[in-house]
């Protein structure tokens, strides 16, 4: 990567973008971490309790993703090709389930976790809709994965049957229209659910979209990345302020709802800055980092398997030393979830996912007829080749 962006020698797996799942899920478990972090300064802790902001890092990545991968299948042409579904929902299906529903067999089987209104809503990922309704339960976490599976039970089909020329409008009316029944679902409900719910949540995934079509539809000599750096530095200071004040440790629908555009905001710049020309190669190579691509390269196991390795650690270690010795206990509490729960991912990826994976050469993605603009733009290449490793 030059400094005017990525080049023609540009690897076909954008690095940076691990990078960016990698600090979301270092964000999401800084968030859950268990409460000997009282025992650290006020400013710190709010600022670490703002961590759910990580799953808005999640949402706006994956749009962008998904979207990337079913824009480049089904093409511009009149019709979508054959296995267009098949393919996808096989796909993501290997990548998503083994390690999540392993889990479940793990938390109900084996651990023998008793779920207060029912297993089966775990099963069928709808925990967002359970805790909505009932309120926090059981590994809470789980809520954002129901969130994503339920929006891409209708995001294909949307990509499929809507022109090209005519889904921006439809993703700035997904945009406006989620935010419009976040206001509405807070009013009435609260803002727990207003937080949960997939129609609530859905503007961050539409931004991800209408990133990856800007990419392939956009000549090259319109993607300033200037815009996008005022963007980037602009959101990262208010997020920052928002942060450290604590406006973000309160879990107030207002609040959820500032930090949340913020963050989608901030995302949406970063990624446009590590994948179109005239980028930033600072952030690209920072991003980059080998310890942040690994974390990111495992960050879904992670993310399914860190709240129970958090509750392991208090009950089995630190539990034991934490009245004796608060302030290290709060020092070591975070960085000890991190790597435990990127220890038990690599092993999961290892026996489970990797070999699961492994299976997706039985169904690849059909390859439709790309725009010009994308197919003879490099970047949008080691896109999709990042994409197809997914």
């Amino acid at each position: 990567m030059t400094a005017d962006g990525p080049s023609s020698a540009q690897p076909a797996r954008i690095d940076a973008l691990d990078g960016l799942r990698a600090i979301a899920i270092l964000c999401v478990i800084c968030c859950h971490a268990p409460p000997y972090l009282a025992a650290l300064p006020t400013r710190i802790v709010d600022t670490l309790t703002a961590g759910w902001v990580g799953v808005d890092v999640f949402f706006v990545l994956s749009g962008f993703l998904i979207s990337g991968i079913l824009l480049d299948a089904r093409g511009d042409g009149a019709h979508a090709p054959s296995g267009y579904y098949r393919a996808f929902y096989a796909r993501r299906a290997l990548r998503i389930f083994p390690i999540y529903y392993a889990f479940l067999a793990y938390i109900f089987f084996v651990r023998r976790f008793t779920a207060p209104h029912g297993e089966w809503w775990y099963w069928a990922y709808l925990t967002n809709v359970l805790f909505a309704w009932h309120g926090w339960g059981l590994q809470p976490h789980l809520w954002s994965l129901a969130v994503e599976e339920q929006f891409y039970l209708f995001w294909p089909a949307a990509i499929r049957l809507v022109r090209r020329s005519s889904l921006r409008t439809v993703c700035w009316g997904i945009i406006l229209a989620s935010i419009a029944a976040r206001i509405v679902v807070a009013v009435a409900w609260g803002w727990t659910p207003a937080y949960v719910l997939t129609i609530c949540r859905m503007d961050e995934f539409a931004v991800g979209a209408l990133l990856a079509l800007s990419l392939r539809a956009a000549p090259s000599s319109s993607r300033s990345p200037k815009s996008a750096r005022t963007a980037a530095s602009a959101s990262m200071l208010v997020l920052l302020g928002l942060a450290v004040t604590g406006a973000l440790a309160e879990p107030t629908a207002l609040r959820r709802s500032v930090g949340g555009l913020v963050t989608t905001v901030l995302t949406a710049a970063c990624i446009w800055l590590v994948v179109a020309p005239g980028g930033s190669e600072r952030l690209a190579r920072v991003l980059s980092h080998p310890v942040l691509r690994s974390i990111g390269k495992y960050s879904y196991a992670m993310y399914v398997l860190h709240y129970r390795a958090g509750e392991w650690l208090e009950a089995r270690v630190l539990d034991r030393y934490a009245v004796q010795h608060p302030i290290a206990i709060a020092l070591v509490d975070i960085p000890a979830t991190i790597a435990l729960s990127w220890a038990v991912a690599w092993v999961t990826w290892q026996i489970l996912e990797k070999p699961l994976l492994s299976l997706k050469r039985f169904v690849p993605m059909p390859s439709g007829a790309l725009p010009q603009a994308a197919s003879s733009q490099t970047e949008a290449g080691a896109a999709r080749g990042w994409l197809a490793r997914r």
